[in-house]
């Protein structure tokens, strides 16, 4: 839940985000927190949990005492634990003027294995015709909100929206060209693919228990939309081990057990209204028998519509932003 003039958040979601039984959300709450700083302005923007269950908010906040017009704009995080305790909370020190800030987006976090976060954000000039997207660009970030040296990972022309550290602790970064990125947790190159015969954009990445990735992504062919799927399983270098497709608009992916990927779709024309379905497939992409859980439509209704920079602006990638938890 997010307030203007801070961030509540209930215990009840904290729950589902740390793996517990979805029939959590029938129990009373047992906590409720607003973590609010007046006069500053917090809208939260994406949150994750790292390795020892400590959830970092990423927040786009107006700080300072000066009144509305002329409070700074920034970005701040907070650190919560799992019984809502406020661990810290600081602003970013991102070494960029209120000018740069303003060309930002897509605020991205991963948590690296040394218990810091990765941060990720795109560069973004924008004209009347529209915006280009200069970059995307990375740093690590600790627990007092210090940001290390900033590193230029994906270049001009793309705009990156999937962020995953992988499992032998290098991150991956998918754009919306085709575009996937591989690189250390200092930010050095380690490879770089592009899918473009069909173009591949909007992917959704998972690691699975085996140490592969499990990537969706939209199909878009010469003549404009497929209105397909395309899910394949990487290796670590990159390289494609195993493809299939899905009549489907929109997908998130999640690992399962034995190197099992699970794909939450929608096959709704609209973006406004969704038709879901649930697929699950083997080590090798082979879909699992129906009985397992194969093709089980779970629901038709209105897209989450999740608030805040950190979802891209078009409507397409607002309404497939599904979040899909094993």
């Amino acid at each position: 839940m997010m307030r203007m003039f801070g961030i509540v958040v209930m215990s009840w979601f904290l729950s589902l985000s740390w793996g517990q039984s979805s029939s959590i959300v029938q129990h009373p709450l047992s906590w409720e927190r607003e973590f609010s700083q007046r006069p500053n302005l917090y809208s939260p923007e994406v949150a994750v949990l790292d390795s020892q269950g400590v959830l970092w908010i990423l927040c786009s906040a107006r700080m300072g005492y000066e009144g509305y017009d002329k409070q700074h704009v920034t970005e701040a995080m907070f650190r919560i634990d799992g019984n809502g305790q406020q661990l810290s909370t600081a602003e970013l020190g991102l070494p960029l003027s209120n000018e740069e800030r303003v060309e930002t987006s897509e605020y991205r976090f991963s948590p690296l294995p040394s218990g810091e976060m990765g941060l990720m954000f795109n560069k973004i000039h924008y004209e009347a015709r529209g915006e280009s997207y200069l970059g995307a660009y990375y740093a690590k970030l600790g627990i007092d909100g210090a940001v290390g040296p900033l590193r230029v990972v994906g270049g001009a022309g793309p705009e990156y929206s999937d962020f995953l550290t992988l499992t032998n602790g290098d991150l991956l970064l998918g754009g919306s060209q085709g575009t996937m990125i591989s690189f250390d947790s200092g930010g050095a190159p380690r490879w770089k693919k592009s899918f473009r015969q069909p173009l591949l954009v909007n992917p959704s990445s998972a690691n699975l228990s085996d140490g592969n990735i499990c990537v969706s992504a939209w199909m878009l062919g010469s003549t404009g939309v497929l209105n397909k799927l395309r899910i394949m399983q990487l290796d670590q270098r990159g390289e494609t081990r195993h493809l299939a497709d899905i009549d489907a608009l929109r997908g998130q992916v999640a690992g399962g057990p034995q190197g099992s990927c699970a794909v939450l779709y929608d096959r709704a024309p609209s973006v406004y209204e969704g038709e879901y379905h649930l697929t699950v497939f083997d080590h090798s992409l082979g879909r699992l028998d129906r009985s397992r859980a194969s093709n089980i439509g779970i629901g038709r209704g209105v897209h989450p519509r999740p608030a805040g920079r950190g979802i891209s602006r078009s409507d397409w990638q607002h309404s497939h932003r599904v979040r899909l938890v094993w």
